[in-house]
């Protein structure tokens, strides 16, 4: 993690850092990334109860003062074991659609060549392929972000975006009469989030995203019918990303977390502007007196 700046190596370190207790990384340039510590993957239950704090508040703001709304996905490599039980119990409930996970300085996966599963069959030892990145994202279409991050969060298998809110996403300003909600055809729906879910799928992010991280495979037989492509990026990759990289993909979102194994905990990066949201989130949770338990505080 040496991209982000250490303020955690003496006393007056910590009290000069006003992102407490995030780390920011100081020296980038055009847009602001944060990383946080976690003991582990599953996170502690003081953890995540601290980040889900912090998240609901984070998501509010932006929606508030930018108006971006927040995207939930699953990495598919890390749903099985510990969600995978959550899952199939929620799949109704969140509605999750296929599509591709893309680590930007790694080729895609290829399943086996016929010359390999040969290989496989007589060593007895599947778990090269077995173990490999599937580059495959569920997208939790359904507009409960608080709500899927409460169930799958902490677990190093998340991935949230926030976009920003365009005429195509936008659903149109109209109520049902009470006396048609009664409907027993509404009976335990959320109208309201089945209807920003159907808009959602006007979103122009989901051809664009194919276009910025997954530009080659457009026609190929094994992706290019996916309807999305989403990152999984890690500190370096985004400290390392030339400026106009990092600029198409803050064009496509505003803000981007992740639960980041490589680095050890939750990177958090996104537009200049996310900047005084996260401040306000900060101030509001230390009110409260929530406490993050893995970083001390000053």
């Amino acid at each position: 993690m040496s991209e982000l700046s250490d303020t955690s190596r003496s006393a007056d370190s910590k009290k000069e850092n006003p992102w407490w207790p995030f780390r920011r990384a100081d020296s980038l340039v055009g847009s602001s990334m944060f990383w946080l510590p976690v003991s582990n993957f599953p996170v502690r239950s003081q953890e995540k109860q601290w980040l889900l704090g912090f998240f609901v508040l984070f998501s509010e703001g932006l929606k508030r003062t930018l108006e971006f709304r927040q995207e939930n996905f699953l990495n598919f490599d890390y749903i099985y074991p510990h969600l995978q039980d959550l899952f199939l119990r929620h799949t109704l409930e969140f509605n999750p659609i296929t599509g591709m996970l893309v680590e930007p300085s790694k080729p895609p996966f290829r399943p086996p060549t016929e010359e390999q599963l040969w290989e496989m069959m007589e060593s007895g030892d599947a778990s090269k392929i077995r173990n490999a990145p599937k580059n495959i994202a569920y997208w939790l279409g359904k507009k409960k972000g608080p709500r899927q991050m409460e169930v799958f969060f902490g677990y190093g298998a998340m991935v949230s975006l926030w976009l920003p809110v365009t005429d195509e996403t936008r659903p149109p300003d109209f109520r049902l009469p009470k006396k048609a909600l009664k409907n027993p055809a509404f009976a335990g729906m959320d109208l309201e989030a089945e209807i920003e879910f159907t808009y959602s799928l006007r979103d122009p992010f989901l051809p664009k995203s194919k276009q910025v991280f997954a530009p080659d495979l457009a026609d190929d037989p094994q992706y290019g019918g996916m309807p999305f492509a989403v990152p999984l990026l890690s500190a370096q990759e985004i400290f390392y990303a030339r400026g106009e990289q990092r600029e198409a993909w803050l064009q496509l979102f505003g803000a981007y977390a992740v639960e980041s194994r490589a680095d050890h905990g939750i990177i958090l990066w996104g537009v200049k502007e996310i900047e005084p949201v996260i401040q306000e989130c900060l101030s509001i949770l230390h009110e409260q007196k929530l406490i993050y338990p893995t970083v001390p505080q000053p």
